[in-house]
Parts: structure tokens; sequence; C-alpha cells
């Protein structure tokens, strides 16, 4: 039987890349509503008050949802990270196995 080759610092990697995405995400959609919100305020234009309704209908989007499941995408990558090599020595154990 082929061994199969599970690398957890892969996991580890993954983490942390998708929790740099989900940061550089998180402050996109708050302050960058929140910063041009802001800024029109020196505007004086009668479209404004339709910029500002799109801001505010964009602060109702979907991103609190994708927030929570990328950050239940990250707790998941940390416990298979962190689980495994346990998993993966008592399994081998198990089996009379030697790695």
């Amino acid at each position: 039987m082929k061994d199969i080759d599970v690398d957890p610092v892969a996991f580890l990697q993954n983490k942390t890349a998708v929790e740099d995405s989900l940061e550089t995400f998180r402050s996109y959609s708050k302050k960058y509503l929140n910063d041009t919100d802001a800024r029109l305020e020196r505007f004086n234009s009668d479209f404004i008050s339709r910029i500002r309704a799109t801001l505010h209908n964009m602060q109702d989007t979907k991103a609190p949802k994708l927030i929570k499941s990328l950050e239940s995408y990250v707790k998941q990558l940390d416990a298979v990270a962190q689980t495994f090599p346990k998993v993966d020595d008592a399994l081998a154990s198990q089996m009379g196995s030697k790695k």
C-alpha cells in the first residue's frame, strides 16, 4: 500500500493565508464604506444622497456571513493541523507501521 503524505505545515500555511485575506476583507468591508461616507461630507451635489444610499445598501451585503464562514474555516484548518500528527502517529502505531 502506498503511503499517504499529508503535510500539517501546509495546513498552517493555508490557515495563515486565509487569516490574512480575512483581515483585509474585514477592514475593507467596514473601513472603506465608513471612510467613503466621511469623504462625501465635503461634496455638494445632487446625487450625494444617492451615493450615500448605495453605500448604506452595501453594508447590508453577505459580508458578515462570509466572514463567519471564513473564521470557521480557519478554525477547522487549525484543528486539522494540530490534530492530524497525533492521530496519524496513533494509527501508524496500531497498524504496526514505522514512520
